[in-house]
């Protein structure tokens, strides 16, 4: 019975996963496949997490870098960030609004460019 070894293959990695033996075993197995889902997610979000964690490290350092090199002309550190990375203030609506009518004009501009006649 292959089948039967498969699941009994794939029954730790549903503990793993948080799934009770009861879940596994007499629930609908597309359970199985939302507990696999819901840890794929755990886990880019915990990746997601250390990489960040990472880069406020290394922000932290090229901040003070100066501090720390003898030869550098300035000894003072950089200014920390204003915001978490991917919280940066909201433009401005008007130069949103700017930024908005002069991307129309350029593909306007481009179209004219590229027409056929």
């Amino acid at each position: 019975m292959p089948n039967g070894r498969l699941f009994q293959r794939a029954f730790p990695t549903a503990i793993a996963i948080g799934m009770t033996p009861g879940q596994y075993w007499h629930e609908d197995p597309m359970l199985y496949c939302a507990f696999v889902e819901a840890q794929r997610l755990r886990d880019e979000a915990e990746d997601w997490r250390r990489w960040q964690s990472g880069a406020y490290a290394y922000q932290a350092l090229l901040r003070t870098a100066p501090t720390l090199n003898a030869l550098s002309k300035s000894s003072e550190p950089m200014d920390w960030l204003d915001a978490p990375f991917g919280r940066q203030e909201e433009p401005d609506e008007e130069v949103a609004l700017a930024n908005e009518q002069a991307d129309h004009q350029r593909m306007i501009d481009w179209m004219l460019a590229h027409s056929p006649e």
